[in-house]
């Protein structure tokens, strides 16, 4: 049984709310985590009966895997002569990109014997600065994944039992390239957010050969808000570029600057910096005021749970303290906070030394009224630069669900009547009030170049298979508007004749252009980029280190409106509002069917193969409801029963819904995993809904959490509260200490609970000492492999003194402390 833990001082540190309150139902599971095991009968078994057991599961493994599953025959090509310059065994490495969002981040990828095994981060890119977010690392996968789309598909389901190539599509282009002419208003191309130099070329290429043509854009995990509060502010299209390292005060304001950002692993690099200056006697302060809890809140000075649709009336308030617009607000229990945040900016001592930043759910005219506040800081230029936004703008400008509005409308007043899509999965993640997968059927033509058979392409006529990154060329820009170049490191695996293609490749192909390979098109993009005279040389350079130096965007020099221009819509909230979030696992739904993803713990949560409402403790102690427990959601007429997780730090009448589960075309991994919470986001209130309603059901879904994971018995318990420590105090792993406490003294966590210091592992814990008299040079192993140890319990046997010294014949340091050098 857990030990209860005191609640009039709370507990030092505990793993789940199950733990903290003593819940018997963890006990109950801890005796039923090996039910039926008895250590004796395993210690009892002989050897010959161990390996008969073995061998019968290796039988029964072989039965269900390779007996019930069988790939289609391929053939490998072992190497008959080794190439020039590869050294069988040695990993090689090449710089490339992965986009996502419209985002170039750099990788570093490592090659063994010519195949990609590991994905890291590029140490001269801007974005990642040698580091990688789990969605980059785990991209390798991808590329092997034997249910990628491998075949060309023809038909609506599945093809119609042929195997077409890419000759029978270019056939079929051609006749449908006749109908464009024909009728251009009647083709429409919906692409992925990209930042492609060269499908920005390819774009222009065919607009210009078929003027009416419609080219939208569609995400749905996009920055629709926070650039319509740009052009709010400045009258254009803009992108932050926040110096973290650079504000000694940071306030987010809904925003998740380090978890949830297209830019969030050079954001972490950043603010890490400005953390890491206590060692010089100084902070940088975090404050956050959010609706869920999420990574940047986990980590503030100062956090404040609130309504997302409240944040608004905070940044209206921080504005009128700081003399920016007139009037006052009524904040009832919020006031000491913005409050805090006035007094901690202080626009006389830390002009240009702040930051103030809005999410990607508040309102654009949120996003607007933070732009003013740091212009009236002195930020701009300093914790914040901007740049002209980057990209392959839409048809209509106006963000990725008015795209997919406007593309909806064409196809249901027969305006579109042929549609090509360029990745991503529309019919399964547009906003549910439009019914995009409805209306495929209305359509003449339909053609989905995609990794994935998804709900989409099963949809189409065409289904072809697009080129994993790692398969083609392309190129793309950083956050900050370096250009970065992806270089492939292996050919497309995929069927002869049917082999993969990149959305460059196929818009040439359909162009009909003499160059219709990744390399030529790229390298011809650079070719109009960088300088004619001494090109061969820069081209060269930039692909042997993935990006172009010094190509990000010039930073702008232009000027926000005033405070008084923006008035956020401060709109009260009836019951619950709900607020639409990017998973941590399978981010929008596109890694569905990526296991390491699926296995992989939320960072907050630790759940895993499912997403779940996140609800305030409270709140569902109202709905007499507890963990796992299914609820029913109702908002704008639309309704979902989901599990409910109870989250410590979720704002009260506030229930976050991560997107991207209950797939229904995601391989064997991703199907019917989870529940669709797409199916309560409309593309009027794709952030924020408010006004829903929730009800329990009484039934219950257990959800899959590694948070209780290695709980033990009640000797373990007690310990784990030794290594842990009490609330206030450090325990023998925990080391816990206050700012003020860490100036006094900055070695704190490396001494034990008796004051000696505890020698670290790896470091050279000594110094050399010159050789006494009559005695051998002390510590003279400046290379020597060492591991500290802890005698502060040293009971005098001297065994380990003895052992020590007669194995490397290195005296004792002390009472306290023994190297042991190998």
């Amino acid at each position: 049984m857990p030990q209860v833990n005191d609640k009039s001082t709370g507990s030092a540190y505990w793993r789940s709310l199950e733990e903290y309150s003593a819940d018997p139902k963890v006990s109950e599971l801890l005796k039923e985590e090996f039910a039926g095991y008895d250590p004796e009968d395993v210690l009892s078994v002989s050897r010959r009966r161990f390996v008969q057991l073995m061998a019968a599961s290796m039988s029964l493994a072989g039965l269900t895997l390779a007996g019930c599953r069988r790939w289609p025959e391929e053939k490998l090509a072992p190497f008959a002569a080794r190439p020039q310059g590869l050294t069988p065994g040695v990993p090689t490495h090449y710089a490339s990109m992965i986009e996502r969002g419209g985002v170039a981040n750099g990788v570093l990828v490592s090659s063994f014997d010519g195949r990609p095994i590991k994905v890291e981060g590029n140490p001269l890119h801007p974005g990642s600065l040698g580091a990688a977010d789990a969605f980059t690392q785990a991209s390798i996968l991808q590329m092997y994944d034997p249910y990628r789309l491998r075949q060309i598909g023809r038909g609506k389901e599945n093809g119609d039992g042929t195997k077409p190539n890419w000759g029978d599509f270019k056939a079929a282009s051609d006749e449908l390239i006749g109908k464009i002419k024909a009728k251009p208003g009647s083709f429409a191309v919906l692409s992925e957010t990209s930042s492609s130099p060269s499908l920005a070329r390819m774009k222009d290429g065919f607009l210009a050969a078929f003027p009416g043509v419609k080219w939208y854009e569609y995400e749905p995990i996009n920055r629709d808000n926070e650039i319509e509060g740009g052009k709010l502010a400045f009258g254009k299209r803009v992108r932050p570029q926040y110096h973290l390292d650079k504000a000694e005060v940071i306030v987010c304001f809904d925003s998740d600057l380090l978890g949830n950002h297209p830019n969030q692993v050079r954001h972490a690099h950043d603010w890490a910096l400005g953390r890491k200056s206590a060692d010089e006697g100084k902070m940088s302060r975090l404050y956050a005021a959010e609706s869920a809890m999420s990574i940047t809140g986990s980590v503030a000075d100062h956090r404040l749970p609130i309504r997302s649709a409240k944040v608004g009336e905070l940044a209206v308030a921080l504005a009128q303290l700081l003399k920016l617009r007139s009037g006052s607000s009524n904040l009832n229990g919020s006031s000491a906070f913005v409050e805090a945040i006035a007094k901690e900016l202080n626009p006389a001592a830390r002009r240009g030394k702040t930051l103030v930043v809005a999410g990607a759910n508040q309102p654009a005219e949120v996003h607007a009224l933070c732009w003013a506040i740091n212009d009236a800081m002195g930020n701009i230029g300093h914790t914040v630069e901007l740049i002209e936004e980057p990209g392959v703008a839409g048809g209509s400008g106006g963000g990725s669900f008015r795209d997919i509005a406007e593309l909806d409308n064409g196809i249901k007043t027969n305006r579109t009547k042929h549609l090509l899509v360029l990745g991503g999965n529309p019919a399964y993640d547009a906003p549910a009030d439009l019914d995009l997968a409805g209306q495929f059927s209305r359509l003449e033509t339909s053609i989905h170049l995609t990794e994935y058979r998804n709900e989409t392409s099963r949809l189409c006529d065409w289904q072809l298979p697009r080129a994993n990154y790692l398969e083609c060329w392309g190129d793309g820009r950083a956050w900050d508007g370096t250009l970065s170049i992806q270089q492939p490191l292996i050919l497309p695996i995929a069927r002869k004749g049917s082999e993969s293609k990149s959305p460059v490749e196929l818009i040439s192909m359909m162009l009909g252009e003499d160059a219709t390979d990744g390399y030529t098109i790229v390298r011809q993009t650079f070719a109009q980029l960088l300088p004619t005279v001494g090109f061969e040389g820069v081209w060269r350079k930039s692909l042997h280190e993935g990006l172009v130096e010094g190509s990000a965007l010039k930073p702008l020099k232009d000027r926000p409106k005033t405070a008084d221009n923006f008035q956020p819509v401060l709109a009260e909230t009836v019951d619950f509002e709900l607020t639409f979030q990017a998973d941590p696992s399978v981010y929008d739904g596109r890694f569905a069917d990526n296991g390491w993803l699926q296995e992989l713990p939320g960072p907050l949560t630790k759940l895993t193969w499912d997403n779940a409402a996140l609800i305030n403790i409270a709140d569902a102690k109202k709905l007499g409801v507890k963990q796992g427990d299914i609820i029913t959601i109702t908002v704008d007429g639309r309704s979902l029963e989901i599990a409910a997780y109870l989250m410590p730090g979720q704002a009260a009448g506030s229930v976050a819904l991560p997107l991207g589960y209950a797939r229904k075309v995601a391989g064997p991994v991703g199907t019917e995993v989870g529940f669709d919470t797409y199916s309560l986001r409309t593309s009027k209130r794709p952030g924020i809904a408010r006004e829903a309603k929730i009800a329990a059901t009484g039934k219950h879904y257990d959800l899959a959490l590694t948070q209780n994971h290695h709980l033990i018995d009640p000797l373990g318990m007690k310990l784990t509260k030794q290594r842990v420590g009490v609330k206030g105090h450090s325990g023998l792993i925990i080391k816990d200490a206050s700012f003020d406490e860490y100036q006094k003294d900055p070695h704190f966590v490396h001494k034990n609970e008796h004051g000696g210091v505890t020698l670290q592992l790896w470091d050279a814990p000594y110094k050399t000492e010159p050789k006494r008299e009559g005695g051998p040079e002390a510590f003279n192993h400046p290379h020597a492999w060492g591991m500290s140890i802890d005698m502060s319990a040293c009971i005098g046997c001297s065994a380990c003194v003895v052992a020590c010294q007669a194995e490397n014949n290195i005296p004792i340091v002390g009472k306290d402390q023994v190297l042991v050098s190998r």
